[in-house]
């Protein structure tokens, strides 16, 4: 079997101007709204914000979605993000996250 190669069209080298990462817990709500997470401490620019869910083998495979969903606004910005989950209503996932704002090599500082 052969793999595909794939090319990105942009990267953005530099060094890490802040980071922050921890685990939360997101709860589907009856009405679908968005559950709102606050940075620690403000950024100067809006990170770049992942998301890993974590596996939990006493519930077993459940089928689920996390995405980001914004309130009428941006979903990621300075002081935080908001989530959505897509499961039973009340199920709740723990999931990892990790902001990190790249400072690129040409940014005047």
């Amino acid at each position: 079997m052969h793999a595909a190669e794939g090319h990105v069209s942009q990267a953005d080298h530099g060094s890490i101007g802040q980071a922050e990462g921890g685990i939360g817990h997101i709860t589907r709500f009856q009405d679908g709204r968005p559950t709102r997470f606050t940075f620690q401490r403000r950024f100067d620019r809006v990170p770049h914000v992942q998301i890993t869910p974590e596996y939990d083998p006493s519930v077993g495979f459940t089928r689920f979605w996390i995405y980001f969903l914004s309130n009428g606004g941006p979903a990621v910005d300075n002081e935080g993000f908001s989530l959505g989950v897509f499961n039973d209503v009340g199920h709740t996932i723990a999931f990892r996250w990790t902001a990190i704002d790249i400072i690129p090599r040409d940014h005047p500082r």
